[in-house]
């Protein structure tokens, strides 16, 4: 499975300063999460992909920031939060024999997890906080603060 890795700061990244892809060949995500990271994207393609996953959350500038809405975070999480309880309340109605199967209770605890926190999805890479799932930067955003999208990365996993 691909997904893009989004370099993203507070400030305006110039394109020198463009995240490479070789900063991944030692890199934690290397090993946990993506088998390779490279830098053959469609830069303009993959910010046009973080508008529609963003569309209710955030308002984009032509120069490819982005700043967070009142409400945006509620809305990104919105569908995620309900499959998150309905995930929860199946656990907090299995029984003992069913929590004591692997096959079961493995799947259900990667649901809960996955819906907090997707981490096999997007990440976002920065100077000021590494490399972490979109989801979790989200949850660190400023409302109305202003975002600056850098390069975009492709990772298999």
């Amino acid at each position: 499975m691909h997904n893009r890795i989004y370099q993203i700061s507070t400030e305006s990244i110039p394109e020198d300063d463009y995240l490479p892809a070789d900063k991944f060949l030692d890199h934690w995500f290397t090993y946990k999460i993506a088998d390779y990271v490279s830098d053959n994207t469609d830069r303009a393609e993959d910010i046009r992909s973080l508008k529609e996953i963003l569309a209710k959350s955030a308002e984009f500038d032509s120069d490819s920031s982005f700043i967070i809405k009142p409400g945006g975070k509620e809305k990104y999480f919105q569908k995620a939060f309900l499959i998150f309880i309905n995930q929860c309340i199946k656990a907090s109605l299995m029984e003992l024999s069913k929590f004591v199967s692997i096959s079961e209770l493995s799947m259900l605890v990667f649901n809960i997890k996955n819906t907090y926190c997707d981490e096999y999805g997007v990440y976002v890479s920065s100077d000021a906080f590494g490399t972490i799932p979109l989801d979790e930067f989200i949850r660190s955003t400023e409302i109305g603060k202003r975002y600056f999208i850098g390069a975009t990365l492709d990772y298999h996993c």
